[in-house]
């Protein structure tokens, strides 16, 4: 699995960047997906915006994977009991 960030350029006045977002990608031989920050005023700030997405999708996807094992018995795939 691939995981990369990257900070981009979003806003500009007068030509010069005046916000910035970052992307994080993770890749694997079957998916690819994309976590977005904010656009930020700067290029840490929009890093911190990105930790921030992805620690709200950590926490609402372990919520969401809790929910679905209680109510239907889901269980990871591959794994033997």
């Amino acid at each position: 699995m691939l995981v990369s960030i990257k900070i981009n350029e979003v806003g500009w006045v007068n030509d010069k960047p005046v916000k910035w977002q970052a992307v994080v990608t993770v890749k694997s031989r079957t998916y690819e997906q994309r976590f977005f920050g904010l656009p930020a005023a700067d290029k840490e700030l929009a890093k911190d915006s990105v930790w921030k997405e992805l620690h709200q999708w950590y926490t609402a996807s372990n919520q969401a994977i809790k929910f679905m094992m209680a109510k239907y018995g889901f269980r990871e795939r591959g794994k033997k009991e």
